[in-house]
């Protein structure tokens, strides 16, 4: 059991791999000085889900760029 468990989402079109998510871990837990896991958001459990939601603290966040098509008649 971790001491601090993150929860993560990626975006889909990330080039993103386990070595990845173990370099993070690696490096959060030298940070923080704790066992750290990261768990992905759409991983978690139906029961869980609820108690997460309350405990949770939004540290990051990237905003999400749409991309528009120019459309000139």
């Amino acid at each position: 059991m971790s001491d601090v468990v993150c929860i993560v989402s990626f975006n889909i079109d990330a080039n993103f791999c386990l070595c990845k998510s173990a370099d993070i871990i690696c490096r959060l837990e030298e940070l923080l000085k704790q066992k750290v896991d990261l768990v992905e958001e759409s991983a978690l459990l139906p029961f869980a889900q609820q108690t997460v939601s309350d405990d949770k603290i939004l540290i990051y966040e990237r905003a999400v760029i749409k991309k528009t098509i120019n459309q000139s008649a």
